[in-house]
């Protein structure tokens, strides 16, 4: 089974990451445009999507499942191991209509009184979800099972597509599926010739031409032939394209690729067992560690490893070999742009799989390593990123993530001014939450920061970033819940409370959630955060659906009810310029937004002072509004706006006197 959730295989760049985990996708992801720190996460994962969909050939089986998911809002994926059932799930789900990112949903409950993992009401209209129980045992399966009709049924009311991936253990048998979902399942398998196919794909995006496959040697064609993994096929490719580019002719980049796809740790092993000393197995370490990286870089990256030595005299030191044959002599090399590398593809991943699959007692010292390694100089940012998601695989592949919690937390302790340090934190922490076994322990472990009191402010920070830009987009309401517990806790900042407003101001379902959170919540601190993200305008912005949110009333029944907490709680003076605001809003004239005087009326509570107090402010505001609109500008809406509040007053008070019992939305 995949370590890796993410959509795509590779590095991000022509260096090659090494062997690893397998992901069942089938093509390398695009590097990172340079402006993704700029966009929006949702606008990159579109992005992402929309290249994979131009890469992606669809496997047997493919148009059968399109056809059941159009028909049904719904359907189950089956599939071997190696078959790409993950990127087949989410073309599929590319295919409904709707603007909506694609969403995974998460098998751990999100809050402690939380009662079913499928809960109906995080389905939002047009959403598109994915469901991967492809590394799931029977007990989890009957258990999904049992919660699955009220979750579908809610599915298919607001038009919303729904994508499960079956577990691996029911792989082409009818054991464990209810009769009536039978219908609802199609397997997907292999066309013929489909890993020439994505070898070709991969050559034409590198600039080769694909025709040069006709030539492929007859070891080739037979490697592809036995139907390796498609992952593999990506990897044999991306060797490929990589030999290309060190000279030679087709048949010699076809076999320096097929001898790095089938190298393995025992090779690497042997290559180990050769070098005798301890300096020059270092260096070993840190070149598939740093592979890829500047050489100065590896250089102080070994002397770290080997610890702390006095320098020596200058005499000692032109004692030693050059670094280019210390290099040498582990089958390295150093490129054209001081780049160092292994002479060998696929020797990287090798030695770092043998390291940590053989030598238990480096894993610890290697982890610590690795924690000051990031901030050597001479790295750029992206060979801190390969590092921290070579030691964050090789956590996660020997069942330590708790090695890459403790990484992260390390990261983030640095100072503010730190840069490395935060990115290399953020980083290990997405590399966590993507990986299909432990995603949930990793959005586990950040939901239980996000409740401490005691989280220091940059490691707050780093939580804080990991939700908006990762989690929002894979799992927007686990984010919305931890950016939430965030905000509660920052005290005097704003930082949480900015990323809970962006977070909420794109998504209407999240901003009913998030509004409903609040009207429940008994936090003394919920009010100001309430003030803080109840603008008018995603309130009244109906963003391609029938009718805003401020329109259902049982939107309006939250808005008053936190309004309600606002009066009791806090002065006038705080609660004044989200006030002006709905005010604004009325008098421009949006959509429903004579409910925010309905609301703001409800929120009084029938209580005579309140009634007084909004009526009082509502007429300062009108004035201050007029003289500042004085002319043929002025304002007319204001002017009439303190008797429509007086008006609206005298309906509610007529209304709780004639029918005492009753409640209605405001």
């Amino acid at each position: 089974m995949s370590e890796s959730a993410s959509t795509f295989i590779g590095s991000s760049d022509s260096v090659h990451a090494g062997s690893g985990p397998q992901t069942n996708n089938y093509y390398m992801g695009p590097p990172p445009p340079k402006d993704a720190q700029e966009r929006s996460p949702r606008k990159v994962a579109e992005d992402e999507l929309r290249w994979l969909h131009r890469h992606f050939v669809p496997p047997d089986g493919f148009h059968q499942a399109s056809d059941v998911l159009e028909k049904h809002r719904m359907v189950l994926l089956d599939g071997r191991p190696g078959s790409g059932r993950g990127t087949a799930a989410r073309i599929l789900l590319r295919g409904m209509p709707g603007p909506s990112p694609i969403q995974e949903l998460p098998l751990e409950r999100e809050e402690e009184d939380s009662r079913c993992l499928l809960d109906p009401e995080v389905v939002a209209h047009d959403d598109r979800l994915l469901l991967d129980l492809s590394s799931a045992k029977e007990r989890l399966w009957a258990g999904v099972q049992t919660e699955l009709s009220p979750f579908r049924q809610a599915v298919r009311d607001r038009a919303a597509g729904l994508v499960i991936i079956l577990p691996t253990v029911l792989s082409g048998s009818d054991d464990g599926l209810v009769p009536a979902l039978g219908d609802l399942r199609r397997s997907i398998s292999r066309v013929p010739d489909m890993e020439l196919d994505i070898v070709k794909h991969h050559m034409r995006s590198s600039g080769l031409d694909p025709t040069m496959t006709d030539l492929a040697p007859a070891d080739v064609t037979d490697y592809l032939a036995h139907a390796p993994s498609l992952s593999r096929v990506a990897t044999f490719a991306q060797f490929l394209c990589e030999a290309a580019g060190r000279g030679g002719d087709f048949a010699d980049w076809c076999e320096e690729a097929l001898r790095g796809v089938l190298r393995t740790p025992e090779q690497a092993a042997r290559q180990f067992g050769t070098l005798r000393r301890g300096a020059d197995r270092a260096l070993l370490v840190t070149t598939a560690m740093l592979h890829g990286a500047r050489a100065d870089a590896v250089h102080r990256a070994t002397e770290l490893l080997l610890g702390d030595e006095p320098p020596g005299s200058v005499r000692a030191l032109l004692r030693r070999r050059a670094l280019t044959e210390r290099l040498a002599g582990i089958e390295a090399e150093i490129t054209a742009g001081d780049r160092v590398r292994f002479t060998g593809l696929g020797v990287d991943g090798a030695v770092r799989t043998l390291v940590w699959r053989d030598f238990p007692d480096l894993r610890e010292p290697l982890r610590d390593w690795a924690g000051q390694a990031v901030g050597l100089p001479g790295l750029t940012d992206a060979d801190r990123d390969r590092l921290v998601d070579r030691v964050a695989e090789q956590c996660l592949a020997t069942q330590r993530p708790d090695d890459l919690l403790d990484l992260t937390k390390q990261w983030a302790s640095a100072p503010r001014s730190d840069g490395p340090a935060f990115r290399a934190a953020a980083h290990g922490l997405r590399h966590g939450l993507r990986s299909v076994r432990y995603g949930g322990r990793f959005r586990h472990q950040i939901y239980d920061l996000s409740t401490s009191n005691q989280l220091s402010a940059p490691l707050r920070h780093v939580l804080i970033g990991v939700c908006a830009a990762e989690m929002s987009v894979s799992h927007p309401y686990a984010a919305l819940v931890r950016l939430h517990h965030l905000a509660r806790r920052e005290g005097t900042g704003s930082e949480g409370r900015a990323a809970l407003l962006k977070l909420v101001g794109e998504n209407h379902h999240l901003l009913r959630r998030m509004l409903d959170r609040l009207a429940s919540s008994p936090w003394r601190v919920d009010p100001d955060i309430f003030l803080y993200v109840s603008g008018p305008g995603p309130l009244t912005d109906s963003a391609g659906r029938s009718r805003p949110l401020l329109a259902e009333p049982g939107v309006r029944t939250s808005l008053a009810v936190c309004w309600s907490a606002v009066f009791r709680d806090r002065t006038a003076a705080q609660w004044a310029p989200a006030a002006a605001g709905w005010l604004t809003a009325v008098c421009a004239g949006a959509p429903y937004a004579d409910r925010f005087l309905d609301v703001l009326v409800a929120g009084c509570e029938q209580r005579g002072d309140r009634f007084g107090l909004l009526y009082r402010f509502a007429g300062e505001w009108a004035a201050a509004r007029q003289r500042r609109d004085e002319g043929p500008t002025a304002d007319h809406r204001a002017a009439a706006l303190p008797a429509r509040v007086l008006q609206k007053i005298s309906a509610a008070q007529h209304e709780w006197i004639t029918s005492p019992r009753e409640s209605t939305a405001p």
